[in-house]
């Protein structure tokens, strides 16, 4: 079951991103990510209407409430990624982004437990860096867009882990309120410094379709729910594993809605990308 949900994530991640930059194509950054945060607020809190039963949980740290704050940046990026180079660049990139971050989260666990640090992560790592760079120069793109666009998946993976470290403390539901809250919060107090112009007109008066104004916002209430309660069952790696086989003929499929062209260097770095996950989670045993 853990398997098909994180299947259906990435398929899922696939759509967030699109419907996000295609909405920020509409009425610009500010005013997209005030949206978006504020349908995924608007819904979670829908969910506080049933009463809960209060349960003792594990104190975590308060530092892991900033998760949502993050998803500020994290959306930004991704958008701006999505306009110079459509959906497969910014999933390759978020990927190399979140095998990097992954493999650094393992490779600390390891050092802890003084574990050696396993090849098959080294060689992982090898493999996905150059497929998701082919992409982005296959995207005719400049380097430096290349190297940004593995930020959001670095954030992304720390802040699926402070959200899940923040499901063990608080509670799933009031996890999800804080992760919203927080980051509608510091949007509504950039309004008084960032002019909302004419986009909140443009969405009520029907010019930005519905699905573009609604869909990321509620997308990404499953998307970090779920994510965050699988980084509790998978391990990191199987995590983004499971992630990017999801997300992969679904961002292929967007991209060329888009008029994006696919080539035989795309696949091959996709494979790239594919065989140096799968060979992250092979266990190398040396020989005495």
């Amino acid at each position: 079951m853990n398997i098909i949900l994180a299947l259906i994530t990435g398929i899922c991640i696939s759509l967030m991103i699109f419907f996000n930059g295609s909405l920020e194509s509409y009425i610009g950054n500010y005013p997209s990510l005030l949206f978006i945060h504020a349908t995924g607020f608007i819904l979670i809190s829908l969910s506080f209407l049933k009463q809960q039963t209060p349960k003792k949980r594990e104190k975590k740290s308060n530092w892991f409430l900033l998760a949502g704050i993050m998803g500020i940046l994290i959306v930004t990026l991704n958008n701006t990624v999505f306009k110079m180079g459509g959906v497969l660049l910014t999933l390759g990139g978020t990927l190399a982004g979140q095998v990097m971050m992954a493999s650094i989260m393992e490779l600390v666990k390891h050092s802890k437990n003084g574990e050696r640090i396993p090849i098959g992560k080294i060689l992982s790592l090898l493999l996905v860096i150059p497929g998701a760079t082919i992409i982005g120069l296959r995207s005719n793109i400049e380097f430096y867009w290349i190297i940004i666009s593995w930020i959001p998946g670095m954030l992304v993976m720390i802040q699926t882990y402070m959200n899940s470290q923040n499901i063990l403390s608080i509670g799933f539901k009031k996890t999800l309120i804080i992760h919203y809250g927080s980051a509608l919060s510091i949007l509504l107090l950039m309004m008084t410094f960032i002019p909302l112009g004419d986009s909140i007109s443009n969405v009520f008066s029907g010019q930005v379709p519905l699905h573009f104004v609604l869909g990321g916002g509620s997308i990404a209430i499953f998307v970090v729910s779920i994510g965050s309660y699988l980084l509790l069952k998978l391990k990191p790696i199987t995590y983004v594993l499971l992630l990017y086989t999801g997300q992969l003929s679904s961002a292929i499929l967007l991209d060329y809605t888009q008029g994006l062209p696919f080539s035989l260097e795309k696949l091959i770095a996709m494979l790239l990308i594919i065989c140096g996950l799968f060979i992250g989670e092979i266990k190398f045993t040396r020989k005495k």
